[in-house]
């Protein structure tokens, strides 16, 4: 998963390399659950970073790391 995501995955979804947080969004896609559309109007676009999936990130992250220590391998 980590992977996938520091290579990038549809809807323009990736780790910027500069900060380490993930960016989203293409126009016109709902892609959160905090994204709000009504029919082909998104009524609050979320494109950037958006603070609640790069809060699961960074848990995603911290979580990894503890399964490598605990498997020997570097963090």
């Amino acid at each position: 998963m980590i992977d996938s995501h520091v290579r990038g995955t549809r809807y323009h979804i990736g780790m910027d390399a500069a900060d380490g947080l993930l960016y989203a969004g293409e126009p016109g896609v709902q892609l959160t659950w905090m994204d709000a559309k009504v029919g082909d109007w998104v009524v609050t676009p979320r494109i950037g970073k958006p603070v609640e999936i790069n809060a699961l990130w960074h848990n995603a992250l911290r979580i990894m790391a503890n399964f490598a220590v605990r498997l020997g391998q570097p963090a």
